[in-house]
């Protein structure tokens, strides 16, 4: 065997042994994981499988991912940023022309985004309506085309009730008011005529004590007159 053939046999064992290294370094583990997460099925909202589940009112309705588009706070539109979530896949309602942005906490969470709604708190998605209302806690709940009607009609009752509330509160606020101004124009009334007749007794007293004075004054002069004749005929 020449030198080159030797040098090329010993290069090839030796790298069969480095190999050999390099496998048992790999951790078994590694290998079985990976085996897991190709065989891992998605859970939540990473599962594209549509949901059966029941609406605000218990109706059995069948939900699908849907993207919600995100408002800031002053109603500007957050380019293409969405929150994730599960609507109807169809639905009737038919969202009306009047749009607001609105504070609303999907899926649970803790955090909120602001979404548009119409007057009747339908959430508007990238499907348009499906099923999604904005309940009075800001939860966003599902809620069947068949129940649509009972949704508004207690959110009209719960607006209403809160106006009426409101109302009354200011109400009472303003009467309290106006009867504290009246207690208020009331008691100047009392206190100026307190001081009033105060002013009516100190001047009376005053002019009695002059006049006193004076009367005293005049007897005096009199009794004095009086002694000096006297004194004049002695």
């Amino acid at each position: 065997m020449s030198y080159k053939e030797k040098h090329l046999h010993q290069l090839g064992r030796a790298f069969k042994v480095l190999a050999l290294s390099m496998a048992m370094l790999i951790p078994a583990g590694c290998i079985d994981k990976k085996e897991k997460d190709e065989n891992a099925q998605p859970v939540g909202l990473l599962d594209k499988t549509p949901l059966k589940t029941n609406d605000k009112y218990g109706a059995k309705v069948t939900l699908y991912l849907v993207d919600v588009p995100i408002y800031t706070n002053s109603g500007e539109r957050k380019k293409e940023q969405y929150v994730l979530t599960r609507g109807l896949n169809n639905s009737d309602y038919v969202t009306g022309t009047k749009r607001y942005v609105r504070k609303a906490y999907f899926n649970n969470s803790p955090d909120a985004v602001f979404v548009q709604v119409d007057e009747n708190n339908a959430v508007v998605t990238e499907k348009g309506a499906v099923g999604l209302f904005l309940g009075n806690d800001g939860k966003v709940v599902v809620v069947s085309d068949n129940n649509v009607s009972d949704f508004i009609r207690e959110k009209d009752i719960k607006n209403a009730w809160q106006s009426s509330y409101a109302n009354s509160a200011e109400r009472a606020e303003k009467t309290s008011q106006t009867v504290e101004a009246e207690d208020s124009i009331s008691n100047i009334s009392v206190s100026d005529s307190i001081e009033s007749d105060t002013l009516k007794v100190t001047a009376t007293d005053t002019l009695k004590t002059v006049e006193k004075a004076v009367a005293d004054t005049n007897v005096l002069q009199a009794d004095t007159f009086n002694l000096m004749r006297q004194k004049i005929r002695e």
